[in-house]
């Protein structure tokens, strides 16, 4: 673009407005323009800045653990003596107040787009 126009665009390699992603196997390439923004959907947003542990308990089954055991924060009190990171008492406080997966999370770049960029 630079020697074509002049001019290169900026891009933030941090948090672009379109990440790609390139996919190589066998010789051959596949580009794909990234919607969600991350590279993982399983992951809630409210650790996005934290040091994990290997072993934490990762929050999609803290979240499925407690759909299975019928979990109902208004007829019942949750209790985690094994607490560790917290995420089961964090997944519960999510159920209970009604917020939805992910809410936490950052917009994804698709919500930067100029309204041209739809069609």
């Amino acid at each position: 673009v630079r020697e074509a126009r002049g001019w290169r665009p900026s891009v933030d390699t941090a948090d672009p407005d379109t990440p790609l992603l390139l996919h190589v196997h066998r010789g051959r390439m596949q580009l794909y323009r990234v919607l969600s923004g991350i590279p993982s959907l399983h992951k809630r947003g409210y650790r996005a800045d934290m040091a994990v542990h290997a072993a934490a308990l990762k929050e999609n089954l803290a979240a499925a653990m407690l759909l299975h055991a019928q979990y109902d924060p208004t007829m019942q009190v949750l209790c985690d003596p094994m607490c560790g990171s917290g995420t089961i008492p964090i997944e519960a406080a999510l159920i209970a107040t009604n917020t939805a997966p992910g809410l936490l999370r950052p917009p994804p770049p698709l919500a930067r787009w100029r309204n041209e960029e739809y069609a």
